[in-house]
């Protein structure tokens, strides 16, 4: 089987097992099958379990003038009971009349708007207006819809209730909260302790003294994600492919993480199973998006001109314009490592008109293409690094 079919192959299976959010049964199943394809590569999985309080949300939806509206909550607010809470629904600007409303809010994915409104807690619960978004702000036009907004503290949920509704309903629930209609909020959840799975391989270097080259993806998120999260883990099959059939005088260490929707806790697993990875590694990241058809720009984020210096000619043969970024980690996985004391990594996402939708789907959102084009540059970078680290890198 030739590279492209290959990469269209992992996608669509990917794509069809189902919701991949982190600590389900789809998200286990995904794991054992992601082993399975590192095992013909020819490495042996290694399926790192950590401990986590899984969200099960349950009936999830407002009331107002006789219409309901299925949501999603916030998975790091507070919930409701199975009952909900009732109030007025006001916009962000409305004065209070002595009564907690139920503000209606506009909930962009870098917005920090919900952020404020919930650190103020001075509502009884909050109905989030979601839209589609790019993964980097780049290019992609906004896509009206329910896109949903990352945990980022997961662990440590906070404010009032909180529901994701589409940006679709925006219009009418604007006039409803004009008018001060009373609505219900139902966003009931229940804590259910699990385990999620990191997949982890490595390929033994030969010199045990070289700084050892780390290739991550995240492998979780909020829908079946087949362009957020399948092109990365095909490039990261891809690489681990052509470092396995040239070899590597330096350690290679593998890393598919879940968790990455609720605050990377996936990457902090990894990070504490393998301390001397963060700081003593350098970093090949497959991020988001990578060849999303819906997109139509590349970011290429690099801590330091050596590294950036390696990735750019193989990437700029890529059919994607794309935007260079030095010593700024951004968000996602790196930024975790940054966060730790990690300043070594290459750090590859692209944009998405339908990033966190429930749309993101095999094959309309996949370029198979361009996936295949950013898995040949990414296996020249990685057997690069592999070979020679920048001076200035393995110091």
């Amino acid at each position: 089987m030739n590279q492209h079919d290959r990469i269209a192959k992992v996608i669509e299976e990917y794509d069809a097992q189902g919701i991949h959010r982190t600590a389900t049964l789809v998200d286990e199943q995904s794991a054992h099958w992601l082993a399975d394809q590192v095992r013909a590569i020819g490495l042996e999985p290694v399926l790192e379990g950590y401990e986590i309080n899984r969200l099960d949300p349950g009936d999830c939806y407002l009331e107002v003038a006789g219409r309901r509206i299925d949501g999603v909550p916030l998975f790091d607010s507070t919930h409701t009971d199975a009952s909900g809470v009732r109030g007025r629904l006001a916009l962000p600007e409305a004065s209070g009349d002595g009564r907690a409303p139920i503000r209606l809010l506009e909930g962009g994915h870098r917005t920090a708007t919900v952020r404020e409104a919930r650190e103020a807690n001075a509502a009884s619960a909050l109905v989030v207006l979601t839209t589609g978004h790019g993964a980097t702000n780049f290019s992609s036009g906004s896509k009206p819809g329910l896109a949903l907004l990352n945990a980022f503290d997961f662990d440590a949920p906070f404010g009032p209730p909180a529901l994701q509704v589409s940006s679709t309903e925006g219009d009418w629930l604007r006039a409803q909260a004009e008018a001060g209609e009373e609505i219900a909020v139902v966003a009931h959840a229940e804590r259910t302790r699990a385990t999620a799975y990191n997949v982890t391989t490595e390929l033994a270097g030969a010199d045990p003294s070289l700084m050892p080259l780390a290739v991550n993806t995240p492998r979780s998120g909020w829908w079946e994600i087949a362009a957020e999260r399948g092109g990365g883990i095909a490039c990261w099959l891809e690489v681990m492919r052509s470092v396995v059939e040239s070899g590597s005088p330096r350690r290679v260490f593998f890393s598919a993480n879940t968790g990455h929707e609720l605050g990377f806790s996936g990457t902090d697993a990894i990070l504490d199973n393998h301390p001397e990875l963060t700081t003593g590694a350098t970093w090949l990241h497959f991020g988001a998006n990578i060849g999303s058809a819906s997109g139509n720009q590349g970011n290429l984020a690099a801590s330091t001109e050596a590294l950036r210096a390696v990735a750019e000619p193989e990437y700029a043969q890529v059919d994607r314009p794309m935007r260079h970024v030095i010593g700024e980690a951004g968000g996602g996985e790196m930024a975790t490592i940054h966060r730790r004391g990690g300043r070594q990594y290459l750090a590859l996402t692209n944009d998405n008109a339908l990033f966190h939708m429930r749309e993101d789907r095999y094959p309309d959102n996949v370029d198979v293409d361009l996936v295949t084009q950013f898995a040949a540059a990414s296996q020249r970078i990685a057997q690069s690094l592999a070979a020679h680290l920048p001076a200035d890198v393995d110091a």
